[in-house]
């Protein structure tokens, strides 16, 4: 795409968009040899939760249209939370391909923040077909699995493990009539 496009800006855009795939990459390795060997490494700092999903939509966006899935944002909050913006980046883009490689094509995903008194809500919704009964209770688990093609059972166990080196937490829901919910709260600063 980048080197077919001629205009100068947007070439700018789609390699920054590389230069940030590069670390999450990069990042992800690094995710997965310290979740195998127990570690955590995580740095808190004020970050604005509404760019931390642009960036992380921006990562997303092409894959995105090309399963012709839309993604819809409703934020009612876009204040700042004390997170590590390489970390929580990556469990938005985790679970936001997730529910992109469940519904498959022709969808929606909803990423949603909101806030009470003392958390800050981050929601992410899809209209897929769901998470299977047998593997409902069990999908934060290492190496637990739907089937899914190339999928080793890791990345919401490493989403988990993420969220709770942020003190938060994370749930997940059934959709009605079909598909699948996470909530993550964080406390407010």
């Amino acid at each position: 795409i980048m080197t077919d496009e001629n205009n100068p800006e947007r070439r700018t855009q789609y390699a920054k968009v590389v230069e940030r795939q590069i670390r999450t990459l990069t990042n992800m390795s690094a995710e997965i040899l310290q979740f195998a060997r127990g570690e955590s490494a995580i740095i808190l700092r004020p970050n604005d939760l509404h760019t931390l999903l642009n960036q992380a939509i921006d990562l997303l966006r092409t894959e995105a249209e090309n399963r012709h899935i839309e993604i819809k944002r409703d934020e009612k909050f876009q204040g700042k939370i004390s997170c590590d913006d390489d970390k929580l980046q990556r469990v938005i883009v985790n679970l936001v391909k997730n529910a992109m490689e469940a519904i498959d094509h022709h969808g929606q995903i909803t990423i949603s923040t909101y806030t009470d008194n003392q958390h800050a809500y981050l929601s992410i919704a899809d209209n897929g077909p769901g998470i299977p009964a047998q593997i409902a209770n069990s999908v934060f688990d290492a190496f637990v699995t739907s089937g899914k093609k190339g999928g080793t059972g890791l990345g919401l166990s490493i989403v988990k493990k993420i969220i709770d080196e942020h003190k938060a937490t994370i749930t997940v829901h059934p959709v009605e009539p079909h598909g699948t919910q996470f909530i993550m709260a964080f406390k407010l600063m």
